[in-house]
């Protein structure tokens, strides 16, 4: 028996000794224990010549891959939207939140807004074939044109009414204004047959016209928040974006209870300013401080990365934002460094397979199944110089039955929007076994016990012949 529990006990300090290693080893999930915490990658729509048509799978898999479950991309209401149709259906199946970023023309007034954000909302509502979109956001940083002074030093900082242009000076935008404009669209978003939340994001410290509009009634869903490095000193720019977290919460978030997602976030712009600085992992030393930080504030809700892919033809920083190195042709290169190095803490998956567009199979609509109008009354051009715009509000014929259209039935997507937010992320778990250290220490235990089995034997067996020779 005293033979057997000896044994029993070698074997367990063996595999002890083997497993300490591994457990330590395991930190590829350290911020994939929220489930309700997003980690998203910006992405760019199809006339940007780094993410091209014929990329698409590529690109979606590229962030699926680093272990993001949440997409940001550009969306319209007109014009040829196959493109946007095939990349909500991927990104679905993927398993991916959206964000859509839609710009409705202004200049045609606030009844087109609020139709033109309640057929958005409608068309991807997951009940109708192309889809579900989570969130609306609805322009992009209008905080930089409603504030006095956009940028610069000394330039004011947007927490305070005075910072803002409250009343239009020379034509310039006002807060009045947008707030007229925020609330068509919230009426658009929320009347829509859809769960598609209304998002209104902001950059850097302007938040008080935040506090403006949900004064006057706009009713915001979801804050976007456009956050970067605000310093090349990595301590200094950690300490700030803490503060900032600190007083958005004291100033927006206690008060009205509303949720953030950072829409757009990296390091410093000063810190990348070429390929070479991209291939140093300490370059990004703030952006990673900075998703560790959001992590650990319950009402931050997601975090999104500004960019999945480099734009060697923009300026601004963005040539080299990318997290994936990307030609003027759109040819997809390598990953960087820091790609490699959010995906271990996301807990990505190097191995997951890519998905087909073809899969998703989206049957176009001659008309969306909306009670108000169709695709044909929806003609918002990007142009603002189209004959559509001239009168400054359109007037919309509401008077037909739109059950006596026939949208006809096509084949639809098991998508639906109450199984898309709880839907498990397909790359969530499988890497995070550490697999290249699972292995050969499932060698080394093997050998390990086999090499006591022999000890005991030759030990036994040496106890034996004293005995015999006494």
């Amino acid at each position: 028996m005293k033979r057997v529990i000896s044994l029993l006990v070698v074997l367990a300090l063996c595999a002890g000794l083997v497993l300490i290693p591994v457990q330590a080893a395991d930190n590829t999930a350290d911020l994939k224990t929220r489930d309700d915490f997003y980690w998203g990658m910006n992405h760019h729509e199809g006339q940007y010549r780094s993410y091209q048509w014929e990329y698409m799978e590529e690109q979606i898999h590229l962030s699926a891959k680093l272990g993001c479950n949440m997409i940001r991309i550009g969306g319209d209401i007109s014009g040829d939207l196959t493109y946007q149709d095939q990349l909500v259906g991927l990104c679905n199946k993927y398993g991916m939140k959206i964000i859509m970023v839609f710009k409705p023309s202004q200049t045609m007034g606030l009844e087109y807004i609020t139709l033109a954000c309640k057929a958005l909302a409608e068309r991807y509502n997951g009940k109708n074939g192309r889809g579900f979109v989570d969130y609306i956001q609805v322009w992009n940083e209008t905080d930089a044109i409603l504030i006095k002074a956009k940028y610069g030093t000394g330039g004011p900082l947007g927490k305070i009414p005075e910072d803002y242009y409250t009343i239009s000076v020379d034509g310039a935008a006002d807060l009045p204004e947008y707030t007229e404009y925020f609330r068509a669209a919230a009426k658009g978003i929320h009347e829509a047959d859809s769960d598609t939340k209304f998002m209104v994001n902001f950059c850097g410290q302007h938040w008080y016209c935040l506090i403006w509009y949900l004064e006057r009634d706009v009713e915001i869903d979801v804050i976007g928040w456009d956050t970067y490095g605000q310093s090349t000193d990595h301590a200094e720019a950690t300490k700030m974006f803490k503060q900032d977290c600190d007083e958005l919460y004291e100033t927006i978030i206690k008060r009205f209870n509303i949720p953030v997602i950072i829409c757009e976030s990296n390091t410093s712009q000063e810190l990348i300013p070429d390929i070479a600085s991209t291939k140093k992992l300490e370059t990004y030393e703030t952006l990673l401080n900075m998703m560790d930080i959001a992590y650990t504030y319950d009402w931050i809700k997601g975090f999104t990365i500004y960019e999945l892919l480099d734009e060697p033809y923009l300026q601004q920083g963005e040539q080299t934002w990318g997290m994936v190195e990307c030609d003027s042709n759109g040819i997809i290169g390598e990953e960087k460094p820091i790609y490699w190095e959010i995906q271990k803490r996301l807990g990505g998956n190097e191995n997951l397979k890519m998905l087909n567009r073809s899969i998703v199979d989206l049957v176009p609509y001659e008309k969306l199944k909306v009670d108000t109008t169709d695709d044909s009354q929806i003609n918002g051009n990007k142009n603002e110089s189209s004959d559509l715009v001239d009168n400054g509000n359109m007037d919309f014929d509401f008077d037909f039955n739109m059950d006596e259209i026939d949208i006809g039935t096509p084949d639809v997507l098991e998508i639906k929007p109450d199984t898309i937010v709880t839907q498990t992320n397909i790359v969530e778990k499988i890497f995070k076994m550490p697999w290249f250290i699972l292995i050969p220490s499932a060698i080394g235990i093997f050998l390990l016990i086999g090499g006591a089995v022999v000890a005991f034997v030759v030990i036994d067996k040496k106890r034996t012949r004293k005995k015999s020779a006494k």
